[in-house]
């Protein structure tokens, strides 16, 4: 870029930068929008998923390849353990249902500024289940993993 003096240089860059914030501001700002209305949509278009037994998410198994996704996922938002981020800790919860949880977490949720993004389209459903799995067996009411190799 070709400046004729360094104040005119400056005061391009300032203008620059201030566009910038300014075109940031309104895209963060339309993000909540723009997730009420996706999760709006997809609330509508997603089909009811088969829901597994409740044995089948206290699977040894399962939990473990859920902590897998959920690391992966959504520890950035939410901690290792569920206890971190804008919601109450997964580790102080009871009672929690495990449809809700699940299409939570496919069809996202907007409660103001906090924002859970849907997942519903980049992941498969049984991968959704097992992250599930994992987060039931943070809660206080879990009644403890299921090994089918133990009774064996």
């Amino acid at each position: 870029m070709y400046c004729l003096t360094d104040a005119n240089c400056y005061w391009l860059r300032r203008c620059v930068l201030r566009v910038m914030l300014f075109a940031t501001v309104v895209i963060v700002s339309s993000a909540p929008f723009a997730a009420r209305g996706q999760a709006e949509e997809q609330q509508s278009t997603t089909p009811a998923a088969s829901r597994p037994s409740d044995d089948d998410l206290r699977r040894l198994a399962w939990i473990e390849q859920g902590r897998t996704k959920f690391l992966s996922a959504c520890s950035f938002c939410h901690g290792s353990k569920g206890d971190a981020g804008k919601v109450k800790s997964f580790t102080e919860r009871s009672n929690w249902d495990s449809q809700a949880i699940h299409d939570v977490i496919v069809n996202g949720r907007v409660r103001g500024a906090n924002v859970m993004p849907a997942l519903g389209q980049s992941m498969p459903d049984d991968e959704v289940w097992r992250i599930v799995a994992y987060i039931k067996s943070l809660s206080t009411d879990f009644k403890g993993p299921i090994d089918p190799a133990a009774g064996k």
